[in-house]
């Protein structure tokens, strides 16, 4: 066989292999790959100077768990639930801060959506920044942003286990199957859950590192030339 053919038949036969190879390796992936994207917080609250004072207040009054400020901020109709309830009194009542607001949980839930940064549109403020600019290519309920930095994701659902990557701010697919056998069975404090990542290999985070772009978020507008939470939900 001439040397122009044999060499022609090694390379075509060496292609061959790496493009069986590539089938494979996507074939036993535990996942399908997706794009990879990352949303770091960002707080646009500097864009109103009146709003950026009244944001530095609510935070100080969420660190106080002080509800008379709350309550003197909330608006008279907010939207809190996606039935029927609505309103400011049931609004309080449903988050106990009627009777017991020092142990509430909704100053947790308040912190939580506020270090995400605030974003602004044009009817005012909402919180967290990733409410409204997660992509729409992600369905949101099967997508999460890792919202910290360096998050570990590990190989199994233990803290003990080891780190397979560290992810900032990334969008990962949430294996809700799996979730629920690993979220009954860990014995760790985190509440484990199983993700899939860009390039379709998988692991284990930390719920606490995890945000849902329909988790619970704050809406902000301008009444009467004062600043009012008009909006308190989770869910789409």
């Amino acid at each position: 066989m001439p040397k122009h053919k044999k060499f022609l038949s090694g390379y075509y036969i060496q292609f061959l292999l790496y493009f069986l190879l590539l089938i494979l390796h996507s074939a036993i992936l535990p996942c399908d790959k997706f794009k990879d994207f990352s949303l770091p917080p960002k707080d646009e609250s500097d864009k109103d100077k009146s709003f950026l004072e009244f944001k530095t207040k609510f935070m100080q009054a969420v660190q106080k768990k002080d509800a008379e400020f709350l309550k003197s901020i909330t608006d008279k109709d907010i939207k809190f639930s996606f039935g029927e309830e609505s309103g400011k009194k049931r609004f309080l009542e449903s988050w106990e801060l009627d009777k017991n607001p020092k142990n509430s949980n909704i100053w947790s839930s308040l912190e939580n959506s506020f270090k995400l940064g605030f974003s602004k549109d044009k009817d005012g403020f909402s919180a967290p920044y990733l409410f409204n600019h997660f992509p729409e290519e992600y369905d949101v309920f099967s997508y999460s942003l890792i919202s910290g930095t360096n998050v570990n994701v590990r190989a199994e659902a233990s803290i003990k286990s080891k780190v397979v990557t560290k992810l900032s701010h990334k969008i990962v697919f949430l294996d809700r199957d799996s979730n629920e056998n690993e979220a009954e069975g860990s014995k760790d404090e985190c509440i484990w859950q199983k993700v899939c990542l860009a390039n379709g290999e998988t692991g284990f985070v930390c719920d606490q590192y995890l945000r849902s772009p329909v988790d619970y978020r704050a809406i902000f507008t301008k009444k009467n030339n004062k600043w009012t939470m008009v909006v308190f939900i989770a869910g789409d």
